[in-house]
């Protein structure tokens, strides 16, 4: 079943509104449009990787990262909702090392999931693909199918 209008454009919303808060700092802000038990995943190829859950594993993860960089900026340059729950972004990393003050740029690609007007999963990427077959697992998953 195609996903509403009203859908795709509230998770829309909640995304870039994720984004802009965690760019200004306001973390309270970015805890409010997460699920209490969200599930945060870096791959493997990305610095920082690993699994983190709930509030405290998102702030314990975001801890860990921005002590490596004395700036730091994530742009959603392409925001995509794929069916009601899963939502595809594109993003474009901007950093300056921490001591070393060496400027870093990165693409990297965000598999998130909604549910109830939340930030259900957040899955982090090297490669486009990568976040489309964990987008896949997921809907397989809500449709009762098995995940590859």
């Amino acid at each position: 079943m195609e996903a509403s209008s009203e859908t795709r454009q509230r998770n829309v919303e909640l995304t870039r509104r994720g984004f802009d808060a965690y760019n200004s700092g306001d973390y309270e802000a970015v805890i409010a449009l997460l699920h209490v038990d969200v599930e945060l995943h870096a791959d493997h190829e990305l610095l920082n990787s690993g699994s983190f859950r709930g509030h405290e594993g998102f702030m314990q993860w975001s801890a860990e990262w921005l002590e490596a960089w004395e700036e730091f900026r994530v742009d959603a340059s392409v925001v995509k909702t794929i069916g009601d729950h899963c939502i595809l972004v594109d993003s474009h990393q901007v950093a300056r090392g921490a001591g070393s003050g060496i400027d870093v740029e990165m693409d990297v690609f965000w598999a998130l999931e909604a549910e109830d007007g939340k930030l259900r999963r957040m899955h982090i990427y090297a490669s486009r693909e990568r976040a489309l077959e964990a987008i896949e697992r997921w809907r397989a998953e809500r449709q009762g199918g098995n995940a590859a």
